[in-house]
Protein backbone atom coordinates (compact mmCIF):
# COMPACT_ATOMS: atom_id res chain seq x y z
CA UNK A 1 0.00 0.00 0.00
CA UNK A 2 1.51 3.45 -0.92
CA UNK A 3 1.39 6.44 1.41
CA UNK A 4 -0.05 9.60 1.19
CA UNK A 5 1.16 12.66 2.42
CA UNK A 6 -0.50 15.96 2.90
CA UNK A 7 1.88 18.91 3.02
CA UNK A 8 0.46 21.92 4.27
CA UNK A 9 1.97 25.37 3.27
CA UNK A 10 2.09 28.60 5.06
CA UNK A 11 3.10 31.81 3.90
CA UNK A 12 3.61 34.01 6.59
CA UNK A 13 1.25 36.38 8.22
CA UNK A 14 1.52 40.31 7.77
CA UNK A 15 4.78 41.48 8.65
CA UNK A 16 5.17 44.58 10.91
CA UNK A 17 6.95 46.67 7.50
CA UNK A 18 8.58 49.21 10.29
CA UNK A 19 11.06 47.12 11.20
CA UNK A 20 13.59 47.21 8.44
CA UNK A 21 16.10 44.31 9.36
CA UNK A 22 14.06 41.48 6.85
CA UNK A 23 15.11 38.48 9.13
CA UNK A 24 13.85 40.16 12.84
CA UNK A 25 11.12 42.10 11.11
CA UNK A 26 7.72 40.44 13.44
CA UNK A 27 3.96 40.16 12.29
CA UNK A 28 1.71 43.38 13.30
CA UNK A 29 -0.94 43.16 15.82
CA UNK A 30 -3.04 42.38 13.20
CA UNK A 31 -0.95 39.65 11.86
CA UNK A 32 -0.90 37.76 15.11
CA UNK A 33 -4.83 37.37 15.52
CA UNK A 34 -4.55 36.03 12.12
CA UNK A 35 -1.78 33.84 13.03
CA UNK A 36 -3.60 32.50 16.08
CA UNK A 37 -6.71 32.25 13.29
CA UNK A 38 -4.64 29.02 11.77
CA UNK A 39 -4.95 26.86 14.44
CA UNK A 40 -8.68 26.16 13.91
CA UNK A 41 -7.18 24.86 9.99
CA UNK A 42 -4.70 22.42 11.87
CA UNK A 43 -6.90 21.34 15.07
CA UNK A 44 -8.40 18.40 14.15
CA UNK A 45 -5.19 16.91 11.42
CA UNK A 46 -2.42 13.97 12.23
CA UNK A 47 0.41 16.83 11.34
CA UNK A 48 3.65 14.96 12.73
CA UNK A 49 5.91 17.16 12.16
CA UNK A 50 6.39 21.85 11.35
CA UNK A 51 9.29 23.10 9.72
CA UNK A 52 9.71 26.98 8.96
CA UNK A 53 12.19 29.54 7.80
CA UNK A 54 14.07 31.20 10.32
CA UNK A 55 12.86 34.50 10.04
CA UNK A 56 10.69 35.88 12.42
CA UNK A 57 7.49 36.36 10.85
CA UNK A 58 7.40 32.87 9.66
CA UNK A 59 7.89 31.66 13.24
CA UNK A 60 5.45 33.70 15.01
CA UNK A 61 2.83 32.42 12.10
CA UNK A 62 3.50 28.86 12.57
CA UNK A 63 4.30 29.17 16.86
CA UNK A 64 0.27 28.92 18.04
CA UNK A 65 -0.20 26.02 15.68
CA UNK A 66 2.90 24.50 17.00
CA UNK A 67 1.91 25.09 20.42
CA UNK A 68 -1.80 23.45 20.23
CA UNK A 69 0.09 20.58 18.33
CA UNK A 70 2.60 20.54 20.63
CA UNK A 71 5.30 19.66 18.40
CA UNK A 72 8.68 21.71 18.32
CA UNK A 73 9.13 23.91 14.67
CA UNK A 74 12.97 22.91 12.75
CA UNK A 75 13.98 25.85 11.37
CA UNK A 76 14.92 25.46 8.03
CA UNK A 77 17.57 28.14 6.61
CA UNK A 78 16.70 27.30 2.90
CA UNK A 79 13.47 28.00 3.58
CA UNK A 80 14.48 31.64 3.96
CA UNK A 81 13.34 34.72 2.31
CA UNK A 82 14.91 36.11 -1.63
CA UNK A 83 17.53 38.35 -0.84
CA UNK A 84 16.97 41.61 -2.50
CA UNK A 85 18.04 44.72 -3.20
CA UNK A 86 16.35 48.05 -2.99
CA UNK A 87 14.84 48.87 -6.20
CA UNK A 88 11.44 51.61 -7.04
CA UNK A 89 8.87 49.31 -8.35
CA UNK A 90 9.37 46.48 -6.61
CA UNK A 91 6.69 44.16 -8.35
CA UNK A 92 7.24 45.11 -11.74
CA UNK A 93 11.19 44.37 -10.68
CA UNK A 94 9.92 40.76 -9.58
CA UNK A 95 7.18 40.28 -12.76
CA UNK A 96 10.78 41.13 -15.02
CA UNK A 97 12.41 38.31 -12.76
CA UNK A 98 9.79 35.87 -13.28
CA UNK A 99 10.27 36.04 -17.31
CA UNK A 100 13.90 34.56 -16.84
CA UNK A 101 14.18 32.77 -13.27
CA UNK A 102 18.12 33.47 -13.89
CA UNK A 103 17.93 37.10 -14.19
CA UNK A 104 19.26 39.15 -11.10
CA UNK A 105 20.35 42.31 -10.20
CA UNK A 106 23.63 42.27 -8.71
CA UNK A 107 23.55 41.63 -5.07
CA UNK A 108 20.40 40.02 -5.16
CA UNK A 109 19.46 36.44 -5.25
CA UNK A 110 17.76 35.40 -8.07
CA UNK A 111 14.64 32.66 -8.91
CA UNK A 112 16.33 30.26 -9.52
CA UNK A 113 18.88 30.40 -6.97
CA UNK A 114 16.26 30.38 -4.53
CA UNK A 115 14.36 27.81 -6.08
CA UNK A 116 17.09 25.62 -6.19
CA UNK A 117 18.09 26.05 -2.43
CA UNK A 118 14.14 25.49 -1.78
CA UNK A 119 13.22 22.77 -4.17
CA UNK A 120 16.33 20.32 -2.92
CA UNK A 121 15.24 21.00 1.05
CA UNK A 122 11.41 20.28 0.02
CA UNK A 123 12.63 17.35 -1.26
CA UNK A 124 15.02 16.17 1.22
CA UNK A 125 12.30 16.41 4.42
CA UNK A 126 9.46 14.92 1.65
CA UNK A 127 11.52 11.83 1.42
CA UNK A 128 12.53 11.50 5.01
CA UNK A 129 8.99 12.65 6.98
CA UNK A 130 6.25 9.67 7.51
CA UNK A 131 3.68 11.58 8.09
CA UNK A 132 1.68 14.79 7.58
CA UNK A 133 3.81 18.25 7.82
CA UNK A 134 3.54 22.09 8.02
CA UNK A 135 5.76 24.05 6.26
CA UNK A 136 5.76 27.87 7.14
CA UNK A 137 7.72 30.27 4.67
CA UNK A 138 7.80 33.54 2.45
CA UNK A 139 5.51 34.04 -0.47
CA UNK A 140 8.25 34.24 -3.29
CA UNK A 141 10.01 31.29 -1.46
CA UNK A 142 7.00 29.58 -1.82
CA UNK A 143 5.97 30.74 -5.00
CA UNK A 144 8.96 29.48 -7.09
CA UNK A 145 8.47 25.86 -5.05
CA UNK A 146 4.76 25.44 -6.32
CA UNK A 147 6.30 26.44 -9.70
CA UNK A 148 8.54 23.84 -9.60
CA UNK A 149 6.28 21.06 -7.66
CA UNK A 150 3.40 22.26 -10.28
CA UNK A 151 5.41 22.25 -13.71
CA UNK A 152 5.13 25.86 -14.27
CA UNK A 153 1.20 26.03 -13.51
CA UNK A 154 1.81 28.49 -10.21
CA UNK A 155 2.90 31.52 -11.74
CA UNK A 156 3.42 35.55 -11.03
CA UNK A 157 0.02 35.83 -11.34
CA UNK A 158 -0.73 33.11 -8.33
CA UNK A 159 1.91 34.86 -6.60
CA UNK A 160 -0.04 38.36 -7.00
CA UNK A 161 -3.13 37.13 -5.54
CA UNK A 162 -1.52 35.27 -2.35
CA UNK A 163 -3.09 36.98 0.97
CA UNK A 164 -1.23 37.31 4.56
CA UNK A 165 -1.07 34.54 5.63
CA UNK A 166 -2.04 32.15 2.80
CA UNK A 167 -2.40 28.36 2.87
CA UNK A 168 -2.01 25.52 0.75
CA UNK A 169 -2.14 21.79 0.81
CA UNK A 170 0.16 19.39 -1.57
CA UNK A 171 -0.93 15.60 -1.78
CA UNK A 172 1.95 13.06 -2.53
CA UNK A 173 2.26 9.63 -3.18
CA UNK A 174 5.36 8.70 -2.97
CA UNK A 175 6.47 11.92 -3.71
CA UNK A 176 4.45 11.82 -6.95
CA UNK A 177 2.04 15.49 -6.98
CA UNK A 178 -1.64 14.08 -7.00
CA UNK A 179 -3.12 17.14 -5.66
CA UNK A 180 -2.35 21.25 -5.24
CA UNK A 181 -4.71 24.07 -3.64
CA UNK A 182 -5.27 26.52 -2.10
CA UNK A 183 -7.19 26.31 1.12
CA UNK A 184 -10.03 28.55 2.80
CA UNK A 185 -8.15 29.92 6.07
CA UNK A 186 -11.58 31.86 6.37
Amino acid sequence: MKMITNVYFIRHSIRNTAIQNDMLAPLTNEGRLLADGLTALFKELQITAIYSSPYSRTLQTIQPTASLLKLPIIKIDDFRERRTVPCQNWEDHLKFLWTDFNLSWPGEESLMSVSNRVVAAFNTILSSETGDFIISSHGTALSVLFYALTDGQFTFEDWEKMAMPEVYVAQFESQRLLSFKKMSVN
